[in-house]
């Protein structure tokens, strides 16, 4: 395909002109930027590897970069849910939920879609009664969010008991029901059956 090629290669032309930022001017606001966007190049081109190397330096070098980390720490947590290192995810998905930004009631930047990220793999996991907890807090906590809505709606499935299964009378796999099969007369007895001829 032609597009993906032409796509691909813009990807890498960015990813090398990042790295030149990241060698020539390594202690600029210039390379605090190279670092965040090259790790999304990576992820985008599906060099993942890459990308989480740009990640966890960026979180290690850069953590009083308020604006970025959650970013960084959010596409970290989908990178590792993308290659099924789902531990890791959780961690990643947890920091961004559990964090104040320092104020004990100020919600951090993306806290409403890491926790609902957090409630579906949970879900996915049979962990039921953890997943509705976070569903219903989030749900609660961001109700103005797509992503509390979106908790919303999915708590409400959860919650929902299934609908009883209605039986298919027509299906001949079924036994039939006593008070629809056909009526039998009683069995005689053989000593009132010769009596009855006898009187004959």
């Amino acid at each position: 395909d032609q597009n993906k090629k032409e796509e691909t290669e813009k990807l890498e032309r960015a990813a090398g002109f990042y790295e030149e930022i990241l060698k020539d001017y390594p202690r600029t606001d210039a390379a605090v930027i190279a670092q965040f966007q090259s790790g999304h190049v990576y992820f985008e081109l599906e060099k993942y590897k890459l990308a989480e190397e740009k990640y966890l330096a960026f979180i290690k070098e850069q953590a009083d970069e308020k604006e970025f980390l959650p970013i960084v720490q959010m596409k970290l947590a989908y990178l590792y849910q993308k290659t099924g290192d789902t531990p890791s995810a959780l961690k990643y998905f947890h920091l961004i939920y559990d964090a104040k930004n320092g104020k004990e009631k100020e919600k951090g930047v993306n806290q409403d879609q890491a926790g609902f990220e957090i409630a579906q793999i949970l879900e996915q996991t049979e962990k039921k009664s953890e997943a509705i907890a976070i569903y219903k807090k989030v749900s609660e906590d961001f109700a103005e969010s797509p992503w509390g809505v979106e908790a919303k709606t999915r708590l409400t499935l959860m919650e929902t008991p299934p609908a009883p299964e209605v039986l298919n009378l027509s299906d001949p796999a079924m036994p039939s029901s006593p008070a629809l099969a056909p009526a039998q007369a009683p069995a005689q007895d053989p000593a009132q059956a010769t009596s009855s001829n006898m009187a004959h």
